[in-house]
């Protein structure tokens, strides 16, 4: 009751009651119950006193020792929103106060109350704010010039403005991204300043163009140290960037053209943002002025800087690139360099293509001893590219080229190697030196990534001069071998890995090529006891082989990878002596899946899974109706709804064969074996999915009077089925059919 009483007499007299709490830092236990109960219990508006006495009372709270107590009193404030205008004075020290407080449920940072505050407050805290800027303490001045961005008031410009030049980096920088987000109105005050801070430019272009002032602190006044307004002003430079108006142009122009190298950084990043406002214009890109000063920092060597700058001139339309391009002449080597990087997208200039013959070097030992990589791996891709777009080499690039396949650098050479396989195929056939001069590096090179490259550059070109020298390669790679597989190991162990692959691009060039004469040499020169050479005779067409093909699926011996390079070449070279050899396999792997499934569950990328849909496609491949007969019989040995899904490769190949596979799906329906109740699961999901087949094939293909009568016959019986869903596929078959007219009637 005592606690009571006096927490009740205190209340009674609020202003006393903190003056007190203010003066005795260690207060009871009871003044503590009384400084909460001031904050909780607000005087209520209805007895008379003023709202604005209640906003003293929490003002006062404010003064309190405990950052608790502060907080309650904030988000109070918080609350009343603008009506709590007077206290934004009292708020803005607090911006600063970092230790955590709870408060309305919340445990957060009282500088982070105090903010949510002076958000609540909006515009009528302005002011405060504003006087905020002048705070001795950082952060507040930082947290002052955030809100004032978020408040957007045009009366905040001046003094942000003049928070440009604040000594601390990080109010100089919430300064400048507030007077972005203000944006149009800023644009004045942030133009005035930077028109008045930036250094006078040399009075000569060519000193300005040769010249970067790299000594930033150079006294502008006698009591103004130029590092200051330099930080200003590219504080205002970065907040032009960032605003969406043409008057922020010029300014930035000028400073491009100042010669203090700090500033023309600021400036070129300041145009490169402008131009990725979204929504905004890039009309300024067309401007032949624009282009002009760019120029002059073409040669500026921080790497994020020359990469927004080279990023804009190659967005310039091309009617504003005559700069640029006169700075192809240019007697300064390091801007001619820049000049064509940033022309680099542009190929109906020959002054482009001269410099970059010029990079390259014009005798042969400038070639090979040029160290300049970058340079001359560049100006390689772009005579590559040049000639891709305009069919025709530069004259004398072709030379250079072969002359740098031998650069000793790797990169360089790599570069020189597939400027060739992006070229097009008849301008190298018209210049006869290209293909033998890869083959002599193809012979004299012995550097495997040499031949690769050589090797896919051939392919490429679908030369038929390279195919005597890749069967020669090919031979010398696979000896005459004997049967032992004893040898054929210690071949391998001897000759390495690199060389089966090796041989693999050989054959996957000769088949790129498509040079059917080469099948005879290819089969005379190389043992058919590898995948790849299955392959490419597959590919290459060779029917000659189908029998070797075959052999491979009878022959138990066979290992897995020979079976699915055989099925692989069938499926290429698609052949009707392959159909019982096919059959059978595909019917042991189903087989093999079945029994596996039993023993543990099988998943989709399972080997044994994988090997049935190539046998499938080589199955339709044949277009031969005793296939069709073995993709149904397959569909018979079971659902393996598990292994396919709706994806089951079996029905996928008979749809693919059309109407070559009508007669098997309809004697399928007829010649269904009746099976035992167990397998009624099975039996239904076969006719179904036979049926869904054939209605497929009967959308996609025209058919016959005769196949048109035999599926009408067929869906008519199977409106009698028990399975619903037959019999909903079976009326829509009957109403396809009747709209569909047949070959024998489709108007000439």
């Amino acid at each position: 009751m005592r606690s009571l009483s006096t927490a009740t007499s205190l209340l009674r007299n609020r202003p006393e009651t903190t003056s007190r709490l203010n003066r005795e830092t260690n207060s009871g236990p009871f003044l503590r119950i009384a400084a909460i109960c001031l904050v909780l219990l607000p005087l209520p508006s209805v007895s008379g006193q003023p709202q604005t006495a209640t906003v003293d009372g929490y003002i006062r709270q404010l003064s309190l020792n405990s950052a608790n107590a502060r907080c309650v009193a904030i988000v109070a404030l918080e609350k009343l929103g603008v009506d709590a205008a007077p206290a934004s004075e009292w708020l803005v020290p607090l911006l600063a106060n970092n230790r955590l407080a709870t408060a309305d449920d919340r445990v957060t940072r009282e500088s982070d109350f105090a903010e949510s505050a002076l958000r609540a407050i909006g515009d009528a805290a302005v002011p405060a704010l504003i006087a905020g800027l002048q705070h001795d303490d950082g952060v507040v001045r930082r947290r002052c010039a955030d809100l004032l961005g978020v408040f957007k008031s045009a009366a905040a410009v001046a003094p942000l403005v003049a928070a440009l030049s604040d000594q601390d980096r990080n109010v100089a920088a919430g300064a400048a991204v507030a007077l972005s987000q203000i944006g149009r109105p800023s644009v004045a005050a942030l133009v005035k300043l930077v028109q008045d801070s930036i250094p006078q430019p040399p009075s000569d272009p060519d000193v300005l163009a040769a010249t970067l002032i790299r000594d930033t602190r150079v006294k502008v006044t006698p009591d103004v140290d130029a590092s200051i307004l330099l930080q200003a002003c590219g504080r205002a430079i970065d907040a032009l960037g960032q605003i969406d108006d043409e008057r922020t142009i010029e300014p930035l122009l000028q400073a491009i053209g100042c010669g203090a190298l700090p500033l023309q950084q600021a400036a070129v990043q300041a145009l490169y943002h402008r131009s990725l406002i979204p929504g905004g214009s890039t009309d300024f890109l067309s401007r032949e002025d624009v282009v002009s000063a760019l120029v002059v920092v073409l040669r500026i060597e921080d790497r994020a800087t020359r990469g927004m700058l080279l990023s804009l001139l190659k967005r310039c339309p091309r009617s504003a690139m005559e700069p640029v391009l006169a700075a192809l002449q240019s007697s300064d080597a390091e801007l001619r360099q820049a000049a064509f990087d940033a022309c680099r997208s542009i190929f109906d200039d020959v002054r482009i293509a001269e410099a970059a013959m010029s990079r390259l070097g014009f005798q042969d030992d400038q070639l090979i001893n040029n160290r300049n990589i970058e340079g001359v791996s560049n100006a390689i891709r772009y005579l590559a590219n040049q000639h891709q777009v305009t069919g025709n080499w530069h004259d004398g690039a072709v030379e250079k080229l072969l002359a740098l396949t031998r650069h000793p650098n790797s990169s360089v050479k790599s570069s020189a190697i597939l400027a060739f396989a992006r070229s097009r195929p008849d301008s190298v056939q018209r210049d006869p030196r290209v293909v033998p001069a890869l083959l002599e590096l193809l012979q004299d090179d012995s550097q495997q990534w040499v031949t690769g490259m050589v090797l896919q550059v051939l392919a490429s070109l679908q030369d038929r001069r390279a195919v005597p020298l890749l069967l020669e390669m090919l031979a010398e790679r696979h000896p005459e071998l004997a049967a032992d597989e004893k040898q054929l190991e210690l071949r391998r162990l001897a000759v390495g890995k690199n060389s089966d692959r090796m041989a693999q691009q050989l054959c996957m060039t000769l088949v790129a090529i498509g040079d059917k004469s080469a099948i005879p040499e290819l089969r005379k020169r190389i043992p058919l006891n590898e995948p790849f050479v299955f392959q490419a005779l597959g590919s290459l067409g060779d029917r000659g082989s189908v029998p070797d093909f075959v052999k491979q699926l009878l022959v138990k011996s066979s290992s897995q990878e020979l079976k699915a390079a055989a099925v692989q070449a069938l499926t290429a070279c698609p052949d009707s002596r392959a159909i019982g050899p096919l059959s059978r396999e595909l019917n042991r792997q189903l087989q093999l899946i079945i029994t596996q499934q039993a023993q543990t569950e099988l998943r989709r990328n399972d080997p044994r899974v994988v090997a049935v849909r190539p046998l499938t496609a080589a199955l339709a491949g044949t277009m031969d109706s005793r296939a069709a007969e073995s993709l149904v019989h397959s569909l018979q040995v079971g659902a393996l709804q598990q292994m396919f899904g709706d994806a089951d490769p079996r029905l996928e190949s008979l749809k693919q064969m059309g109407p070559t596979a009508i007669p098997a799906l309809i004697a399928a329906h007829v010649d269904a074996p009746e099976g035992d109740a167990e397998d009624s699961a099975d039996r239904e999901w076969f006719r179904r999915q036979s049926f869904l087949t054939l209605f497929t094939i009967v959308r996609k293909y025209e058919l016959s009077m005769e196949q048109r009568g035999s599926i009408e016959q067929l869906s008519l019986s199977l409106l009698k089925a028990s399975d619903a869903q037959l019999q909903e596929a079976a009326m829509d078959m009957l109403l396809v059919i009747r709209e569909q007219p047949a070959i024998s009637e489709q108007p000439k």
